[in-house]
C-alpha cells in the first residue's frame, strides 16, 4: 500500500487483540522496536516494498516471526504471499462494511 510507510514500531492491532511480549499499549519496548525496524529494513531491501500482513487475530510476536519467515521467500513466492495478505485485509474490510448498518441505505415497502 503505497505511502503507508513501515509499520514495524507501531503495527495496527485490532481492538481486543493481545500483541504479546514487548508490546505495551500498542507501542513496542526498545528491544522489540529495534527488532521490527531491522527486519523491516531487510524486507524492504530484499523485496523493494514494505512488509504487509493481516494483523487481525495475530500477536505482535507472531507477526514478527512471520516477517522473519517471509524474508526467506524468493520474490515470486513472496509476491503470492503478499497478494494473499492483501486479499485477507480486503475481505476483512468488506465484511466490516457489510456488517455495519448503513444510514444511506433504507428500504421501504
Amino acid at each position: 500500500m503505497k505511502g503507508s510507510g513501515p509499520r514495524g514500531p507501531r503495527p495496527p492491532f485490532p481492538a481486543g487483540s493481545r500483541p504479546g511480549p514487548g508490546w505495551r499499549g500498542g507501542r513496542l519496548d526498545e528491544a522489540s522496536a529495534a527488532a521490527w525496524l531491522a527486519a523491516n529494513r531487510r524486507y524492504e531491501e530484499r523485496f523493494g516494498r514494505i512488509f504487509l500482513i493481516r494483523a487481525a487475530g495475530r500477536t505482535g510476536a507472531d507477526m514478527l516471526a512471520r516477517l522473519h519467515e517471509r524474508l526467506g521467500n524468493d520474490p515470486a513466492t513472496e509476491a503470492r504471499v503478499r497478494a494473499g495478505q492483501l486479499a485477507e485485509i480486503a475481505l476483512l474490510r468488506l465484511e466490516a462494511q457489510v456488517a455495519a448498518p448503513s444510514s444511506a441505505a433504507t428500504f421501504q415497502d
